[in-house]
């Protein structure tokens, strides 16, 4: 998802200042699933899933310069639940990712190491 939006995307295992510093780092997003949820009282497989995502992004000097919250909603019917029991989970997942990936490329902050698509 940062692919489709900065030209360049590594990991990174730290937030030192001075790493980021010596790797040319400018920024840094940490994502934190903050809570999941599903239940059916009828079958064990979810076909109700809910997924909220906080991706926080710091600068070279470890400072938090934007941070946002999302919350992505999957549903599946028994018929998809059946063959592929993560079936609501994986649309919660991307519904969430979308709204992310939406915001981090209508964000100005970060137009400058935003990629040209």
């Amino acid at each position: 998802m940062l692919f489709n939006t900065f030209r360049q995307v590594v990991r990174v295992n730290s937030l030192d200042a001075q790493l980021l510093k010596r790797d040319g780092i400018s920024l840094v997003f940490k994502p934190h699933k903050t809570d999941s949820s599903s239940g059916n009282i009828f079958t064990w497989m979810p076909n109700h899933f809910v997924v909220e995502v906080t991706c926080t992004a710091y600068d070279q000097e470890g400072q938090q310069v934007w941070s946002g919250q999302y919350k992505g909603v999957g549903d599946s019917n028994f018929g998809e639940t059946s063959h592929d029991f993560s079936a609501a989970g994986e649309k919660a997942s991307l519904d969430a990712f979308r709204q992310l990936e939406a915001a981090l490329q209508a964000e100005p902050l970060f137009r400058a190491t935003a990629a040209s698509r």
